[in-house]
């Protein structure tokens, strides 16, 4: 299913500004290990995305971690993995200048209202695969990531017409 939608989707790993670990990057424990929906993973504490304000039906989870996930098996998606509860993740896609799935007037508007750089800002839609409904991409809520900062917010984006449901 992931595999197919790939096919239609700007396919690029995701810039080294975004701190995803790669997926195979278990190791044994010591500190900064965390439990994920792929195992155990060392977290580099330095790339740590903090959400002040959590994320939709998640408020109170706040701290998050990127995991590049095999690119031959999910291609362009990665995982956004809650470092407070373990079986919270999100399988994210992030949109690829220059391709995006946004008109730039309207990106740069969402940074403005969050008070980020729109040019340090990687944009992150997240993923939802069902397997009776497939994929569909959820681009009216996505995830802003002051890469500089490591600070994330959700934005409802309010311009442009942006559907819950888009399916590539």
């Amino acid at each position: 299913m992931l595999a197919e939608i790939s096919l239609r989707l700007p396919s690029a790993p995701p810039p080294p500004n975004l701190g995803f670990a790669p997926e195979r990057e278990a190791v044994p424990a010591r500190e900064n290990v965390f439990s994920t929906r792929v195992g155990p993973r060392w977290i580099d504490p330095a790339l740590v995305i903090d959400m002040p304000g959590g994320l939709a039906g998640f408020p109170a989870l706040r701290s998050f971690a990127g995991i590049q996930l095999d690119r031959a098996r999910f291609g362009p998606f990665n995982l956004l993995q809650s470092l407070e509860d373990p079986r919270v993740a999100f399988l994210v896609f992030a949109d690829v200048p220059g391709a995006s799935l946004y008109a730039r007037a309207h990106l740069d508007a969402a940074c403005a209202d969050e008070g980020f750089e729109p040019s340090a800002t990687a944009v992150l839609v997240i993923a939802n695969a069902r397997a009776e409904r497939g994929v569909s991409l959820n681009l009216r809520a996505p995830i802003l990531l002051e890469t500089r900062l490591r600070t994330a917010a959700q934005h409802i984006m309010a311009e442009g017409d942006y559907p819950i449901r888009h399916v590539p």
